[in-house]
């Protein structure tokens, strides 16, 4: 990141075979809470898929890595998806607005689908002590940017986040603890289940 505090974005495509048209894009922007639902909702419009997502952070910077591909079209320029980051940042964006009209418009292309159930999982991660919430359900415009929302705005610290899109479902992972770093209590689980669910649109 540059030593203004300004998100750095660097755009690769993916070389050989089997990749087609995916890219690998390395983001980061100062690491604060909401700092993964900002980049999620950016990628998200501008029409690109997620299929993994990697993310870290080290001195107070978050590093996110997303193997992403094209919805429609091709690859933005990285310079427009910086620029969305800065407005985000700066709180000029009206991101969600935003999602959700792309989320229309994607709808009323594709056609409606039927509402699938998703399913929220809970696995204890050995090496920190925290607690590892999966979400499987289907794949939707804004999915991950919701789901890293909902997580934040209870009070979740995202430690890691795994992301694995196979076709129109997702595996969403995420390492979770309470903000303090403390093992998060059943009644806390819960909270997040249900705030999970309904970012998916669906109910616990």
């Amino acid at each position: 990141m540059e030593a203004t505090g300004r998100p750095q974005v660097t755009l690769a495509p993916d070389v050989g075979p089997e990749t087609d048209e995916l890219a690998t894009l390395l983001i980061a922007l100062p690491d604060r809470p909401g700092a993964l639902s900002l980049a999620a909702g950016v990628l998200a419009l501008h029409s690109l898929e997620v299929h993994a997502a990697e993310l870290s952070a080290h001195q107070g910077i978050a590093v996110d890595t997303f193997t992403v591909s094209p919805r429609f079209g091709r690859l933005p320029d990285p310079a427009v998806l910086r620029d969305d980051l800065v407005r985000g940042i700066e709180g000029s964006l009206m991101l969600a607005e935003a999602l959700a009209r792309k989320e229309r418009d994607y709808a009323a292309l594709t056609g409606a689908e039927e509402p699938v159930r998703a399913r929220v999982l809970w696995f204890d991660d050995e090496a920190t002590g925290a607690m590892v919430l999966e979400l499987r359900g289907v794949d939707r415009i804004g999915l991950l940017h919701r789901v890293a929302a909902a997580l934040e705005s209870c009070g979740a610290d995202i430690r890691w986040a795994r992301v694995e899109t196979l076709g129109s479902s997702v595996v969403d992972a995420f390492c979770v603890a309470e903000s303090s770093g403390a093992p998060l209590p059943r009644a806390q689980r819960r909270r997040l289940e249900q705030a999970v669910l309904a970012a998916a649109g669906s109910t616990p």
